[in-house]
């Protein structure tokens, strides 16, 4: 497949994810060509009052959501960092509201500093199907024997 400027199309090419061989890795097979995922892309993001500081934080002014509707579509909510009142679970209701069918969350670092609690219940409630994080920092073993958590190894081969 040539390279594309469209938009649904995520390239995931030899020169950006590799081994240090040029090569990409996946479930152990080594792949010699350039991948492109087949999806829409979608960004929600939280706009925050920089004048103000609320328990040592600038206050959320709205949440803003800029893509397509996703209705009926099994979404993919992906995130560096859960720590407390997570921006995932809003997203999460929000694309349920918006009709959407499965929704995951993928997060590298998950701290949960606000605990589990909110997760487990909205888990319960259905605003989303599974938590999947790595094992780069340390989560409560508690949440590692919830239905809805999926650790990620991520190694160096």
């Amino acid at each position: 497949m040539e390279h594309t400027t469209d938009s649904s199309i995520i390239p995931i090419t030899r020169d950006r994810f590799n081994n240090g061989e040029g090569k990409i890795r996946i479930n152990g097979t080594v792949c010699d060509q350039d991948i492109y995922i087949m999806c829409d892309v979608a960004i929600f993001y939280k706009r925050r009052d920089l004048s103000k500081v609320v328990d040592g934080k600038n206050p959320i002014v709205e949440h803003v959501y800029l893509g397509t509707e996703g209705k009926n579509k099994n979404i993919v909510v992906v995130d560096d960092l859960i720590a407390s009142d997570s921006l995932m679970l809003e997203v999460g209701k929000h694309l349920k509201t918006r009709g959407a069918g499965k929704v995951y969350l993928v997060a590298t670092f998950a701290l949960f500093t606000d605990g589990i609690d909110k997760f487990i219940d909205l888990y319960q409630e259905g605003v989303f199907d599974k938590l999947y994080a790595t094992n780069l920092s340390y989560v409560p073993d508690i949440i590692k024997n919830e239905v809805c958590y999926k650790k990620l190894i991520v190694h160096r081969d």
